[in-house]
């Protein structure tokens, strides 16, 4: 634990407490089968963060990201703020559910990403 007494400077890392990324590394490694090291393990704040985290840690300028919509407005923004671009393909109601051949037709060489939002709560496509 982290706290005034213990002569800890109050900057924690970004990316988690290395106890908790050990910890998390060991579930992991258990429910799986397959090696994890803390290194490979990141702690954000909630979806939306690790979203941004991801996409500016992958995508760079001009990758294109195809966003199936409905989308949460947070997504064309952390797209734009790695530089890429969105290219959006609407889902079809009612079960919000994308079409392979529109995926398809999207699909460029410059393509690096694709986001699908489940929605528990669609909000408008425009």
């Amino acid at each position: 634990m982290v706290t005034v007494d213990s002569g800890a400077s109050g900057v924690l890392d970004p990316i988690g407490l290395m106890p908790l990324r050990k910890a998390i590394a060991e579930r992991l490694a258990a429910q799986t089968g397959f090696d994890w090291s803390a290194e490979e393990i990141a702690i954000t704040a909630g979806s939306k963060e690790a979203l941004l985290c991801a996409g500016l840690a992958v995508l760079e300028r001009g990758d294109e990201v195809i966003i199936i919509r409905p989308w949460q407005p947070f997504v064309p923004a952390l797209v734009h703020a790695a530089g890429a671009v969105p290219v959006f393909v609407d889902a079809q109601r009612p079960r919000y559910t994308p079409d392979g051949n529109s995926i398809r037709a999207a699909i460029t060489s410059r393509t690096k990403a694709m986001i699908i939002n489940s929605p528990t709560r669609p909000r408008s496509t425009t």
